[in-house]
């Protein structure tokens, strides 16, 4: 189908009103990867820059970019009528270059984060897994745990580790917590010799690239679990999340077609170029029982998850790409027919679940759509932000912006499952900076707010009450984007 700006023979939809639109950047390359709420309502975010010229707090961690590309953490206070003033604000890192990818807060808003590292010097705490990377032009990841409530300086840094291997890159880019603390990573990885535990499923590297998991304590040095897994080509492990009743579910990209399989597989085999894997694992166990579940998922081209979440019921919640024209959607899809040129992609799974397979839906228009992060509220809509470059992506009359830009623009979407065809689409909106933006992260607040971070070229929209209203040069600035909803 061909999905038009809006269709008047809609229900009416009530769209969000935009509050609040910032740039958070320097003079370099600049992004927000990630964005957290705490249950006070204070913003958490973290990206990377490449410059000086982000102004740290009195109390932070590191008040300088330690050189190349570091991690920046800032903490942002949402108080309505307050003007979004940034509580905190930290650089992170060594010399070399240094990118979150994922973060997760505990029940006392410590920030944990997992990404990538080439820093020799990358700062390290606590009783690390590893005090050095995997050495010259090795690309490891890290796990880093950061109290912004301690005094000031390097006493506020809990825990830091290196995590990988010496003969080949890696990437962390998921990170979860438990409900006793402890830390679950997953990434990828093209090392022989990345740590592995006695009881893993997988104790080598099967193919060109695997896949790894692991269960970290900052207690120990040691390593409570690990495990490569793979097939035979190519795996990247993408998003792991820890259900409420404990289970540890995982998505994971693959062209491998002898991925392990485990459990009622939705898919006992590879269909296209490259399928999603969606599993859980149980880490209690050792070797194969500690394969819970695993599923390829997708059609007859390439499919890509980027993001896996948790909704409220404890649905597992995934967006991201697909080329195929045969993508399995549900019968109340949104938008039942591929678009075409990559879509977006909305998918709510329970391995639990006889069913599997709750809801499925291709996003977008005629051109590249991408999925970058997807949430749930407490009734059950779901939220998808990424990047765009179709003029005739999905949106509502009364959006913040309802037509494209002509370039990538960022897209925010509510949709409802359960509602098939455009009733079900809620809210759509572009949002456009320039020739190069996109939506990375997306939350959403207890009162419906809607939180989008990611970057933005030179004519990103900032609001008159933004903390910083004029884009700093370079190729992208991070930015932050604030949508109520009546």
């Amino acid at each position: 189908i061909r999905l038009e700006h809006y269709d008047r023979t809609r229900p009416l939809v009530i769209d969000p009103t935009l509050v609040y639109s910032t740039y958070m950047g320097g003079s370099g390359a600049d992004q927000i990867t990630a964005a957290r709420l705490d249950s006070a309502g204070h913003l958490y975010v973290a990206g990377s820059t490449a410059t000086n010229d982000l102004v740290a707090t009195t109390n932070t961690y590191q008040a300088a970019n330690a050189g190349g590309i570091d991690i920046f953490v800032a903490i942002i206070d949402t108080t309505p009528g307050n003007g979004f003033p940034i509580l905190y604000f930290s650089y992170a890192g060594g010399t070399g270059t240094d990118i979150p990818l994922a973060m997760v807060l505990d029940s006392s808003n410590n920030i944990y984060l997992t990404g990538t590292t080439d820093s020799t010097d990358f700062p390290t705490a606590g009783s690390a897994v590893a005090t050095a990377g995997g050495g010259t032009n090795i690309v490891s990841g890290f796990v880093f745990e950061l109290n912004p409530g301690l005094s000031s300086g390097t006493s506020s840094l809990v825990y830091s580790t290196y995590l990988g291997g010496t003969t080949g890159n890696q990437s962390a880019n998921g990170i979860a917590l438990d409900s006793g603390g402890n830390i679950y990573v997953i990434g990828s990885t093209k090392a022989t010799d990345f740590p592995v535990t006695a009881s893993a499923y997988q104790s080598t590297l099967n193919g060109l690239q695997d896949a790894f998991l692991c269960e970290i304590t900052t207690a120990s040095s040691t390593l409570i679990y690990s495990t490569y897994l793979g097939g035979e080509l190519e795996d990247d492990g993408r998003g792991i999340v820890v259900a409420p009743n404990g289970k540890v579910y995982f998505a994971a990209n693959t062209n491998s077609a002898q991925f392990p399989l485990a459990g009622l597989a939705y898919g006992s085999s590879l269909v296209g170029n490259y399928d999603i894997i969606i599993g859980a694992m149980d880490m209690t166990q050792t070797g194969s029982g500690s394969l819970v579940y695993a599923t390829y998922f997708g059609g007859s081209d390439n499919d890509i998850a980027r993001k896996l979440a948790l909704d409220a019921n404890g649905n597992l919640l995934l967006t991201g790409y697909t080329l195929s024209y045969d993508f399995p959607v549900t019968k109340d899809a949104l938008q039942p027919a591929y678009g075409g040129n990559g879509d977006a992609f909305v998918l709510v799974v329970n391995p639990s679940n006889p069913a599997f397979l709750l809801y499925s839906s291709y996003l977008g228009g005629a051109d590249g759509d991408v999925g970058n992060d997807i949430a749930a509220d407490n009734s059950g809509f779901l939220y998808v932000t990424g990047y765009t470059i179709s003029s005739n992506f999905p949106t509502t009359v009364d959006a913040p912006q309802p037509a494209w830009e002509q370039g990538t623009d960022i897209f925010v979407t509510k949709l409802q499952p359960g509602v098939a065809g455009l009733a079900g689409l809620k809210w759509s909106t572009y949002f456009s900076g320039g020739s190069g933006n996109s939506g990375l992260a997306l939350v959403v607040g207890l009162d419906g707010t809607v939180y989008v971070a990611g970057y933005a070229g030179s004519q990103f929209p900032a609001s008159s009450s933004a903390t910083q209203g004029a884009f700093d040069g370079g190729y992208s600035d991070g930015f932050i984007l604030v949508m109520s909803q009546p």
